[in-house]
């Protein structure tokens, strides 16, 4: 364990002792880890304090039940889960993907106020600032009698506090719906550089950055980078696209807007989620403004015939379109009674609608360009539109600008599926989000009219069809991601320790191996040495090539950092010169990662201590290392192709 950020020494009647992190793996989890010692006064009322916590909570994040009082579980020991539930909701409701599980227990037998904590973390420092602040609230309403709401000064400090745990979690809703898919289908994942992830070991992973996979190409990317090319390069196709002239000032905008008649379009051709489109603009005056607005934000920009139409978002997936929406324009629906202003502001206090860059949906903003749509539908901010009247706030469809979405998958148009997928296929993405123009959807667009506004290398596939992620690694991760991991608990100058290494590499030529002396990929020779276990097997996990992995670590590092990978095929113990329970504790910390064979030298205390923690496992005792390799290796053998 690394030692995490220092404790406070307050005497709290809750408080965070001992706080250390886990960079490895341990009781089964996904992530790395944090461990910490929760530490209860016995002046505290925990079942009154269980309730308000929960209620003050509830007002601001989304929890989970919390474990039922039947249980047999003691009050202090659900409070330790009402807090480790609290931390869970609070790191989702920062866009941050999480792991619910958790691991409790006594720091000593007989006191129940003092427990030992263990939490999932896809950030470890995330998690360590949002455990302390959960600690320090639970320990401010447990000081305050019956208070069960937050003062101004702790609303103002979650919400500092959110907005720091954003600013650890993965960038854009499809990198974290994408990380949450992979964590909820068990696919191993590898956090690199620049907000890429790694999702799968070795031969067996892929590489991914929000929507796009290392097979997207770079021409293409390039290409869909900008909406000229793209238009033009679609029209070379045979595709329907809008009419589109590039203009460098006001005049030339004018002189475009007369080839193409009113209404017309204004956009950016450089610029990405709806920022610099002006659609429907219905005259020179309303051109000229749209115009000097989009020149704030970019210099290259285009005029670009209305199509006129509802606006879809289609998703498609190695030539295949696997999700199709409406993107419904910023606007809210009149009940009779409420003005604009009134309604905007309701629609506002979703929590669902934030600027925090984790939100599902933004705020609805009464701006220039709701104020013009309101004067050419007859309204202002202060009319009371009609019951079931939509009014509409912003020209453009995307939630990024406070719209939403409706799936309309089920009534697609063979026609407007085909053009969709073409338009992809056109540009080279194998990744794509096309932005559809037609009357409607169900209908095809050679009926009613319609064409291609815009394909998109990076597209927001957004919650709506939350199986397209799962779709996505089903289509690109082969076999679940994984190849055979083994891990040999062993000192490093153990001669058995040694010979297993050596013979896995002549059984297995293209498996990794890391141990305290070696490194190798390949059949070759690692380039560097390695710093720790994680960090050697990490490199292996990193290499395209490696069919398998070997690590070897001892019991001390196991018990400091954790397992080097979250799933182990083969297990094998050898001189334990640890403590015996020390030893114990620390085969316990991974028994749920265990899902091959453990293996032992027969008549030694390591099979003893295998019987010990593994009591429903495959224990196997052989006479030699050989045989040990050979255990391994008929273990791939039987389960090659199996996740």
């Amino acid at each position: 364990m690394r030692q995490g950020d220092p404790s406070p020494s307050d005497n709290m009647d809750v408080a965070v002792r001992e706080m250390s992190l886990i960079d490895g793996f341990v009781f089964g989890f996904r992530q790395p880890a944090i461990s910490a010692a929760i530490v209860m006064s016995d002046t505290v009322n925990v079942q009154s304090l269980r309730r308000r916590f929960r209620t003050l909570l509830s007002t601001r994040i989304l929890l989970s039940e919390s474990e039922p009082e039947n249980t047999g579980l003691s009050p202090e020991r659900l409070f330790v889960g009402d807090l480790a539930n609290a931390v869970h909701a609070v790191l989702q409701t920062a866009g941050h993907p999480v792991d619910r599980r958790f691991v409790c227990r006594r720091s000593q037998a007989q006191d129940t106020r003092k427990w030992q904590l263990v939490l999932p973390a896809f950030s470890q420092i995330a998690a360590q600032q949002t455990l302390r602040w959960v600690c320090r609230m639970a320990a401010a309403l447990s000081s305050s009698g019956t208070r069960d709401a937050f003062t101004d000064d702790e609303a103002a400090a979650f919400d500092l506090l959110l907005d720091n745990l954003v600013r650890r979690a993965p960038s854009g809703s499809n990198a974290r719906n994408l990380l949450e898919a992979a964590y909820a289908a068990s696919l191993p994942v590898i956090p690199l550089p620049g907000g890429t992830f790694q999702i799968g070991w070795g031969q067996a992973s892929r590489r991914f950055s929000s929507s796009t996979s290392d097979e997207t190409g770079t021409l293409a990317m390039n290409l869909s980078r900008r909406k000229d090319w793209t238009n033009r390069l679609l029209h070379m196709a045979g595709l329907p696209v809008p009419r589109q002239f590039p203009v460098r000032n006001r005049d030339e905008a004018v002189a475009a807007a007369n080839r193409t008649g009113y209404p017309t379009v204004v956009k950016a051709l450089d610029l990405d989620q709806g920022v610099g489109i002006e659609a429907g603009l219905q005259d020179e005056t309303a051109l000229c403004a749209a115009y000097d607005r989009v020149a704030k934000a970019s210099k290259s920009i285009a005029v670009e015939s209305f199509l006129p139409g509802c606006d879809y978002r289609l998703n498609v997936l190695r030539g295949k379109v696997i999700g199709a929406v409406h993107r419904v324009p910023a606007g809210v629906t009149g009940d009779g009674t409420s003005t604009v202003q009134e309604l905007v502001a309701r629609a506002n206090e979703d929590p669902r609608r934030s600027t925090r860059r984790s939100s599902v949906m933004k705020p609805i903003l009464l701006d220039d360009e709701a104020d013009e749509l309101l004067k050419l539908a007859g309204l202002s901010r202060t009319s009371v539109p009609d019951t079931g009247t939509f009014v509409q706030l912003k020209r453009i469809a995307n939630v990024s600008t406070g719209g939403h979405t409706v799936p309309v998958l089920d009534v697609l148009h063979p026609d407007n599926r085909h053009i969709c997928e073409a338009a992809a296929t056109a540009v080279g993405l194998d990744i794509a989000g096309v932005d559809l123009i037609v009357p409607d959807i169900a209908r095809s667009w050679r009926e009613k009219g319609g064409g291609i506004c815009e394909v998109n290398g990076r597209p927001q596939i957004g919650l709506t069809y939350p199986h397209v992620f799962r779709q996505i690694l089903n289509e690109y991760v082969p076999s679940k991601g994984r190849i055979p991991a083994f891990l040999v608990l062993a000192e490093p100058d153990d001669p058995f320790a040694q010979e297993v290494s050596e013979k896995i590499l002549a059984a297995q030529p293209a498996f990794g191996v890391t141990t305290s002396s070696m490194q190798w990929k390949g059949g070759q020779k690692g380039g560097i040495a390695r710093e720790t276990p994680l960090h050697g097997a990490r490199a292996i996990l990193m290499s395209k090539s490696a069919e398998g992995v070997l690590a070897q670590c001892t019991i001390a590092e196991l018990r400091r950092d954790g397992c080097p990978f979250e799933t182990i095929d083969g297990l094998i113990v050898l001189s334990a010169t640890a403590k015996a329970a020390q030893c114990v504790e620390g085969l316990r910390t991974i028994a749920k990662q265990v899902r091959g064979p453990a293996i032992a030298l027969k008549g030694t205390s390591e099979q003893e201590m295998l019987a010990s923690v593994f009591s429903g496992g495959t224990i196997i005792a052989v006479s030699d290392p050989a045989a040990m390799v050979r255990v391994l290796c008929k273990h791939v053998e039987n389960t090659s192709g199996q996740s």
